[in-house]
């Protein structure tokens, strides 16, 4: 028996990208499994109709109520939640001048503010079961920007500090709290029906834009991580007994800008340090 075998998981964006190769690991792995979207239909083709290890979820993450019911349904199915993978999100590309305050709060509200309805919702559970593992997914670019991407850096920079609070407060309680932050992974992320794309007729980014362009026709040339091996992160997350990081950061682009900017911010600090200390 495997140490997953024991563990029930609750995994929000599920259909395809990550949280369908994630998935797809913990049920080989002997794990049970509540995996979301937002249409059922889209989990029962890709993992066949709910059996005794997983339940397929419909759910709005926009709806605190819709959100409940799921939660509900699986402690019904599972008796509990020991992990809960807040997986779901998309990219929003657009210079910032092109971006319109809709675009920024669409954006947020999945990216930002569902995660912490889920949480808000599961962490009782955890609490008072006195264990358990919150695994945000958010991306290098919490730390490392990119350009026509400063909404979508942004939601995953305000992810990555809510992350660092709540780590602190629930850790009295047993229960564990960080970031999975991936660099260039294959997935559905440049897919049309995922990335939305603000690029009006007479913006003066159109060279910036260009690039985006190009990536979102031949996504393969972009991403080009193994999503295999990224979802077996999660899984020596769980199994590791010592101290965990609060952000962990995989992929070897992702190692590398991230290592960049640590040294970028160390310089900065040296070189203004005798203005500004």
């Amino acid at each position: 028996i495997t140490i997953m075998a024991d563990k029930v998981w609750y995994v929000t964006g599920c259909s395809n990208g990550i949280g369908k190769a994630l998935v797809q690991l913990l049920l080989t792995s002997g794990a049970r499994v509540a995996g979301t979207s937002r249409n059922k239909q889209s989990l029962d083709d890709v993992f066949g109709v709910d059996n005794q290890n997983f339940l397929a979820l419909e759910v709005d993450l926009t709806s605190e109520a819709s959100i409940q019911q799921s939660i509900t349904a699986t402690t019904a199915k599972f008796g509990t939640i020991d992990v809960l993978v807040n997986n779901a999100g998309y990219g929003q590309v657009g210079a910032v001048e092109d971006l319109t305050d809709s675009d920024i709060q669409k954006n947020f509200e999945i990216n930002f503010y569902a995660p912490l309805r889920v949480i808000r919702l599961v962490a009782p559970l955890m609490r008072a079961q006195h264990s358990g593992y919150i695994m945000n997914v958010s991306s290098m670019g919490a730390l490392v920007y990119f350009p026509a991407m400063a909404s979508y850096c942004a939601t995953k920079s305000a992810l990555n500090m809510a992350t660092d609070a709540l780590c602190q407060e629930l850790k009295p309680f047993g229960v564990k709290v960080l970031t999975i932050n991936p660099g260039a992974f294959k997935s559905d992320f440049l897919n049309s029906s995922k990335i939305q794309v603000a690029n009006p007729e007479n913006t003066v980014y159109k060279e910036l834009m260009a690039g985006f362009d190009m990536a979102v026709q031949n996504p393969e040339a972009v991403l080009n991580g193994d999503t295999s091996k990224l979802a077996n992160v999660f899984l020596k997350v769980v199994e590791y007994q010592g101290e965990l990081p609060v952000h962990v950061y995989v992929g070897a682009d992702a190692h590398a800008a991230i290592n960049a900017k640590a040294q970028q911010i160390t310089k900065d600090l040296e070189a203004w340090g005798h203005l500004t200390n």
